[in-house]
């Protein structure tokens, strides 16, 4: 993926934003938790996977991506660190975790909420619109989101709530089994007697 991209999406909002402090952007694929200072903001947006061991190719509309932005007033300058979550393929056996391809046109949805989301929180300027919903490029499905093939879900990222009713339901059915099993045995004990 290329970074620049992205780089230079953020510097062109960012200045017509018009604030007094100089900001920076980079990439940060070890960021998991902001640091002391940093706000954490998260966005999703749609884009396209390929699996470099069985080459299959799938879309996905929860591709998760993680902002530690911070402004030091002081020194008049802002920060902003990104870390674009990878995916697994669901179909073959390796563990091996993929980059997205993400659209021109979805770098800079993202990019424009975020740029909004820096002058509401540390600019008190509020256009009153709502954040931009990114653009799904296919009608097809690829199945629901699973958590196990999701690199935001296995670190505690991703919100999607549907992979979280995934969760709860594995172990509202666990439960369910184990009181089946429970029931069993208890029943068997009690004809016994």
């Amino acid at each position: 993926m290329d970074h620049y991209i992205w780089e230079r999406d953020f510097d062109s909002q960012i200045e017509e934003l018009d604030v007094p402090d100089e900001w920076s952007f980079s990439v940060d694929n070890n960021l998991l938790r902001a640091q002391s200072g940093y706000v954490l903001y998260t966005q999703h947006t749609y884009g396209g996977f390929c699996c470099s061991s069985c080459r299959r190719v799938w879309n996905s509309a929860e591709i998760q991506i993680l902002f530690a932005v911070t402004l030091k007033k002081w020194q008049r300058c802002g920060t902003v660190k990104m870390r674009i979550y990878r995916q697994r393929c669901k179909k073959c056996k390796t563990r091996i975790m993929e980059q997205p391809q993400i659209s021109r046109v979805n770098i800079n949805i993202v990019i424009a909420n975020l740029v909004k989301m820096i002058g509401k929180r540390f600019y008190n300027q509020d256009d009153g619109k709502q954040t931009k919903a990114p653009v799904i490029y296919s009608k097809v499905k690829d199945g629901p989101h699973e958590k196990e093939h999701c690199e935001a879900c296995q670190l505690g990222i991703c919100k999607n709530p549907k992979a979280q009713e995934t969760s709860v339901a594995e172990v509202v059915t666990a439960v369910s089994a184990i009181a089946l099993i429970g029931l069993g045995t208890l029943a068997a004990l009690l004809s016994n007697k």
